[in-house]
């Protein structure tokens, strides 16, 4: 820095034998033409433009005010320059010259506002303000490659620095923006996420709730190595670790609950999240709509439904069908809650929780009632079996379109259920004997299914045990009170619990909504129900022995 203490003073009388002293703080200047003296006074230049020849510094001056010099280091070598702007004559003090100087710790102390920022993956623009006193001047640089200072890299007391963050392609990173007046220093934090990978095709994917597959295209640096995880049991991941641009692949299970369910992929630092519809074949026997089977049962003395709701374990009863009526609960209007409904030769009555009645003459008094949601649009359809001719006639509630299937023979039993779990009940049959055999026609990829299973004298209950979304070949067995149910994969895994005695009429259902079915069975009015899962056992008293238990309406033998 250079001040110019006095320039173009005194007129033109020569002077010899002064004491000068400069100081911002004097009274006075030097006086333009009048002789000088010796004195304090203020550095004065009376031509902004005058020029200093060398030997003096080139370029302008600094300044004529001894602050400029405030944030100075006191150390080093000072000088002093006598110079006339005709370039030709120059010259010293002779008895030399003193400086008066005063070091603090806290002269260009400053601060910087704010004294951080954090930017997405994505980068951009920022700034901050330097708050440096007046006459102190600061320099600001980074040694973070991602970070480019794009204005104000110095500068003299406030300034701003303006900067800009670099798209994040690897891991989360800081950076940093140093501001120094070689005295003080203030260090501005840039904090960005891991960009590992950049940016998924789509953030959602909405599923049906029969499930599928879906893929996620990746974009990210050829240095980023990721493996997608699932972080629920049901969305499962189908593809392999990648590192830079890829696809990740997964598979949804069909879901068995009766709500909306959503789950979510991390895939490094990027979440994708599913959303999946709820199943239709999970609500039955669930009057109150919470997701689980309510104990309930129908007394054909009176023509009376009575309830246990899960919800709230409070009472309810309704007054709809006769004795012989068949009962064929169901959710009719896809409100997710259990509507009542009876068959009664040939015309179905349906008490609609959020429909109200309503009366359908559908099928012939010899048929047999098959509920269930053929169409997968949620809402269960109207449908009977004829023995006779082995048809299958179908209302699909999603058109009201007649579909009919030739499938099964006169002794055979139906046993309509999502076997394959694609969200749509599939047309079945049990046909029983020692050597009994269930025949499927599975509704996702049109082919039949048979598989060996049961012996004379089971009960045919199918019902999804394993919670993987598809109904199991099961039957109960009364002569030891033993269940005995079969996966529907491949592998053909069975199982067998011991769980009642002759007698009791098996009523599983899914009673604490977990997506398994659960062991029951119905015992002159006693409930004893298996919690599949937790293997709690719960006892309820609720009904006569000459009640039907509702959730018993589709056992076949």
């Amino acid at each position: 820095r250079r001040i110019v203490l006095m320039s173009d003073v005194g007129g033109n009388t020569e002077v010899g034998g002064l004491n000068l002293v400069f100081d911002d703080a004097a009274a006075n200047s030097l006086p333009d033409d009048e002789p000088l003296v010796s004195g304090t006074y203020k550095p004065t230049n009376f031509e902004t433009d005058d020029v200093f020849p060398a030997p003096a510094p080139t370029g302008a001056p600094t300044a004529t005010t001894l602050d400029a010099l405030n944030g100075s280091p006191a150390n080093g070598v000072w000088k002093l320059y006598v110079v006339d702007d005709n370039g030709e004559n120059f010259g010293s003090v002779a008895e030399g010259f003193s400086l008066d100087l005063t070091t603090s710790t806290s002269a260009c102390a400053f601060t910087i506002t704010p004294t951080g920022q954090g930017f997405p993956i994505t980068g951009g623009t920022g700034s901050f303000t330097v708050n440096m006193p007046s006459g102190c001047p600061w320099t600001a640089s980074t040694n973070s490659n991602f970070v480019n200072i794009t204005s104000g890299a110095s500068g003299e007391g406030i300034g701003t620095i303006n900067f800009t963050v670099q798209p994040n392609m690897i891991g989360g990173r800081t950076g940093s923006i140093v501001v120094t007046n070689g005295v003080f220093s203030q260090t501005f934090l840039i904090q960005q996420p891991s960009g590992c990978p950049f940016a998924l095709g789509n953030s959602v994917q909405n599923v049906s709730a029969s499930g599928g597959t879906g893929t996620i295209s990746v974009t990210a640096g050829a240095a980023c190595v990721y493996q997608a995880a699932s972080n629920v049991p049901w969305i499962q991941i189908t593809s392999a670790s990648q590192t830079g641009n890829g696809t990740v692949t997964f598979t949804v299970l069909p879901n068995p609950t009766t709500v909306l369910r959503s789950g979510t992929i991390t895939i490094g630092a990027r979440t994708f999240t599913v959303n999946q519809a709820a199943g239709s074949n999970a609500r039955r026997f669930d009057f109150d709509g919470d997701g689980k089977a309510d104990v309930s049962i129908f007394r054909p003395s009176n023509g009376t439904w009575y309830i246990l709701n899960s919800q709230n374990n409070a009472l309810s009863a309704a007054q709809f069908g006769i004795s012989t009526d068949k009962l064929v609960p169901a959710d009719y209007d896809g409100d997710g809650r259990t509507d009542f409904a009876v068959f009664r030769n040939g015309t179905w009555y349906l008490l609609r929780s959020n429909l109200g009645f309503t009366a359908v003459e559908f099928g012939a008094a010899s048929d047999v009632p098959v509920a269930g949601d053929y169409d997968g649009d949620g809402k269960a359809d109207i449908a009977v079996w004829r023995p006779a001719d082995g048809n299958w006639y179908v209302i699909r509630s999603s058109n009201n379109n007649l579909q009919a299937t030739i499938f099964g023979a006169v002794t055979d039993k139906p046993v309509p259920a999502d076997y394959d779990g694609d969200g749509k009940t599939d047309i079945a049959v049990y046909r029983g004997g020692a050597n009994a055999t269930w025949f499927a026609l599975q509704s996702g990829n049109n082919s039949v299914v048979n598989r060996p299973f049961g012996t004379s004298g089971d009960i045919a209950v199918p019902a999804d045990f394993d919670g993987d979304g598809r109904d199991n070949f099961a039957v109960f067995r009364p002569s030891n009170g033993t269940w005995y149910f079969v996966s529907n994969d491949q592998t053909g895994n069975f199982g067998a619990r011991q769980f009642g005695a002759a007698g009791d009429i098996p009523a599983a259902a899914d009673y604490n909504g977990d997506g398994r079915a659960d062991i029951a069975v119905f015992r002159s009015g006693i409930w004893y129900i298996l919690l599949l899962g937790s293997e709690i056992v719960r006892s309820e008293q609720f009904g006569l022995a000459s009640d039907a238990p509702v959730p018993a309406a589709y056992n076949r033998q």
